[in-house]
């Protein structure tokens, strides 16, 4: 293999050394555009795989056991339509004003502020549901059929939420491919409720919690 030597007084060896310095900058721009091509491609499709998950499943499971404990509770209403079930389409709506609050920092604030009258209130929530019932649907909210939980509560400790986990599991199994940059670690949101596998460590800064495996994955 010949090595060239340049001569930079020569104008022929600057102008082949220019040459070929814009034929590599080609080559280079080339090559980052096909890499921001295949990206793309990539993204689409991880978007079209998230849109095939059935997320009707789970929130009609959601909405049947809603509706099994509100006709549990009817009887302590006067009024039936203060009581009246509720379908997929307004549980869609309940976590769509749900997400919302959280967009607007709900945390901080008062219920009633997003409903308010005076100018201050959000729109899309008075336009959604009225407060009482979103406090109603809120309260009502069930994950499975409360008429058998205690004995399912013997063998799982998760017996409230076993079939929407169970199903949110097989969902990401089926439609969720990790790639080679992958890595596992544990977190531990605070949490002060009742609940049989809190945690307390006093290392956390959140000293109560739920332990949660966390996967952390990047695509480049």
């Amino acid at each position: 293999m010949s090595t060239k030597i340049y001569d930079f007084s020569k104008p022929e060896d600057i102008e082949e050394l220019t040459s070929l310095a814009f034929s590599e900058d080609e080559n280079l721009q080339e090559d980052v555009d096909n890499s921001d091509e295949s990206e793309t491609e990539d993204h689409v499709e991880t978007r079209s795989v998230d849109s095939e998950i059935d997320h009707d499943d789970m929130l009609n499971m959601i909405v049947d056991s809603t509706n099994l404990y509100i006709e549990s509770i009817k009887a302590k209403f006067n009024r039936e339509r203060n009581c009246r079930p509720t379908d997929l389409i307004e549980i869609r709506a309940l976590f769509g004003l749900l997400y919302l609050a959280g967009v607007f920092r709900g945390g901080h604030r008062n219920l009633k502020d997003f409903w308010a009258s005076d100018g201050l209130g959000i729109d899309l929530f008075k336009m959604a549901m009225s407060e009482k019932r979103f406090r109603f649907l809120l309260r009502c909210l069930r994950f499975d059929e409360r008429s058998t939980r205690e004995e399912r509560r013997e063998f799982d400790k998760l017996e409230a939420v076993r079939n929407l986990f169970s199903n949110f599991i097989e969902n990401c199994e089926k439609h969720y491919h990790l790639g080679q940059n992958v890595t596992i670690d544990e977190m531990l949101p605070a949490y002060l409720g009742r609940c049989a596998f809190r945690q307390y460590i006093p290392s956390k800064p959140n000293k109560y919690g739920t332990i949660r495996l966390v996967i952390w994955y990047q695509n480049f």
